[in-house]
């Protein structure tokens, strides 16, 4: 019988033991027990049956009730961590996933920031161009009011294109 059969719903058997698990004492206990009917002289065959080991095997077997109980307790608590070390895996599989979304999402969004910043700044440098262009035919002809009227007309109307875009 494999150690999985113990909470599988085969092991119907094992589920009628009751819940007295073994203590650490009489795990201890029959760790050495074990021990002490594996060192004792064993009869030599044709010697006669080896009453030691018997007695041993059979005190052995009337404890073993609680030790597979316990045996059944330590294997669904490990079912249990499995399960929890799963979900809490797949949580942080999640979290990283969402993680790594909302950083493209935010590099995207700087992205369109400095082209934006970008783009203002081509605006105020061509305005700024443009005025100075102005002021230098303004002082060029001093004299022509209707050219310089005009010229301030369409850069105005330059600027306001400019600053649309």
């Amino acid at each position: 019988m494999t150690a999985d059969r113990l909470i599988s719903p085969t092991g119907t058997q094992l589920a009628a033991l009751g819940n007295r698990a073994a203590t650490d004492e009489l795990i201890d206990h029959l760790a050495e027990t074990v021990l002490d009917r594996e060192a004792h002289e064993h009869p030599k065959p044709g010697q006669g049956e080896d009453l030691y080991c018997l007695n041993l095997t059979a005190w052995m077997g009337e404890r073993m009730k609680s030790v597979l109980v316990r045996l059944r307790e330590a294997e669904s608590e490990r079912d249990r961590l499995r399960a929890e070390r799963n979900t809490a895996v797949a949580t942080v599989a999640e979290l990283a996933q969402r993680l790594a979304t909302q950083e493209r999402e935010h590099n995207a969004d700087r992205a369109a920031r400095d082209q934006l910043q970008a783009a203002l700044v081509a605006i105020r440098d061509r305005a700024h161009t443009r005025s100075e262009e102005l002021l230098a035919a303004r002082d060029a002809r001093p004299s022509d009011d209707r050219a310089r009227r005009l010229a301030f007309e369409r850069a105005a109307h330059e600027v306001r294109q400019l600053v649309a875009d």
